[in-house]
């Protein structure tokens, strides 16, 4: 799945990047709520990581993502 570092910063598979960037991208920006650092890698706003790890964890209970 993914795991949380220094607060914000996300590593995860390819999927989970997959939704964060879709995620962000519903609000116009990309780098509204997520910067993409590296390939594997990115940092979530503060304000979004509580909604994000929320929508994260319930897709991957129901295995839509």
């Amino acid at each position: 799945m993914f795991r949380l570092i220094k607060g914000c910063s996300v590593i995860g598979d390819e999927i989970t990047l997959n939704f964060l960037i879709k995620f962000s991208k519903q609000f116009g920006k990309t780098n509204f709520v997520v910067l993409i650092v590296e390939r594997n890698l990115v940092f979530v706003k503060e304000w979004a990581k509580k909604i994000i790890i929320y929508a994260i964890n319930k897709l991957y209970r129901q295995n839509l993502i």
